[in-house]
């Protein structure tokens, strides 16, 4: 069996070239298991053009065998919560109120109907769905800003970011190296989402907030938690999401980086993961050759080609042929 997992490209490639029957043969052909993510489904629902939208859609469900089973935010705030159990325990509610984890389990019972909703042909309510887009199209926009500046400024060597800290402490932290990249991205990520509530991170502070105290991340060793004290195997997502966004400032910066980030965490669960998108399969081959040696890499389907299941076919072929040799 062949775990799968589709950038959201692949199922429009296939949705144009009208081949999602031959896929399928493809898929079973090969014993494969192909998950189906939300971003698949959000990416699919941002589709202006209401018939394009409905075909992609009916690709989707006609082909993936499964859902993902959590939240890729839910996973990043489930790591967390483990290590600063670890840490920093005190920053924990000894009680957790009963009316959050309520609420926690909900938003996961809300995640498991999005696949249900969507196998039926039902879209998200418009109102709901252009509230969330706003919130999400903000955070793209200053996540764009942010690379956009950084990418300009890396190739100064003398280039050194000044951290201000909770405790209004300027740390130096070298941004040029990958390894403290990804922990001062989630630092001021997970701060900004709990802190300063913003919108764009509710997901974070709906699944890690309710466990915390009060004010917990303002403590004055919250820059040595991230910087020095977690550890990269603790938090392999968090990790993962942020060294793609380092590499992202090797290429041009696109309106789709923040949707690659979340994608990229299936590639951690997947035996193969397939994208028509060069730039992203680039990032993602890079982070992969320079921090994962041992995981597969990802494999890329010319968007040019007149078939998407023939390449699949010969993606596949070579791919058991790798694993029975």
């Amino acid at each position: 069996m062949t775990r799968l997992y589709f950038d959201t490209n692949i199922y429009r490639f296939i949705t144009a070239t009208s081949e999602t029957a031959t896929v399928a043969r493809v898929l079973t052909e090969h014993d494969c298991i192909l998950t189906a993510s939300s971003g698949n489904l959000f990416e699919t629902y941002a589709i202006q053009s209401h018939e394009d939208r409905r075909g992609e859609l009916k690709v989707i469900v006609a082909l993936a065998d499964e859902y993902e089973h959590h939240p890729v935010s839910w996973l990043h705030a489930l790591e967390l919560r483990r290590e600063i159990k670890r840490l920093r325990p005190k920053w924990l509610r000894v009680v957790v109120n009963n009316r959050a984890i309520r609420g926690i389990r909900d938003f996961l019972q809300a995640h498991r109907a999005e696949w249900e909703e969507a196998q039926e042909g039902i879209t998200p309510d418009p109102d709901s769905y252009a509230e969330y887009r706003r919130d999400f199209e903000g955070g793209v926009q200053r996540g764009r800003n942010f690379q956009k500046n950084l990418r300009r400024d890396l190739p100064n060597p003398e280039l050194r970011v000044t951290l201000t800290t909770p405790a209004v402490t300027a740390v130096p932290v070298d941004m040029t190296n990958p390894e403290v990249y990804w922990r001062v991205e989630s630092l001021q990520a997970w701060y900004s989402a709990i802190e300063h509530r913003n919108p764009a991170s509710r997901d974070y502070d709906d699944w890690l907030g309710p466990y915390l105290r009060p004010g917990c991340f303002r403590d004055p060793t919250y820059h040595s938690f991230w910087l020095t004290e977690v550890r990269n195997e603790a938090l392999p997502l968090n990790r993962l999401t942020s060294l793609i966004s380092f590499y992202q400032l090797q290429q041009k910066i696109t309106h789709g980086n923040a949707e690659d980030r979340l994608h990229a965490t299936h590639w951690f669960a997947s035996d193969l993961f397939i994208t028509a998108d060069r730039a992203f399969h680039d990032v993602l081959t890079t982070t992969a050759t320079n921090h994962y040696p041992n995981r597969p890499l990802p494999v890329l389907i010319d968007r040019s080609g007149n078939s998407v299941a023939a390449q699949l076919q010969t993606i596949l072929t070579n791919h058991s042929r790798v694993r029975t040799s």
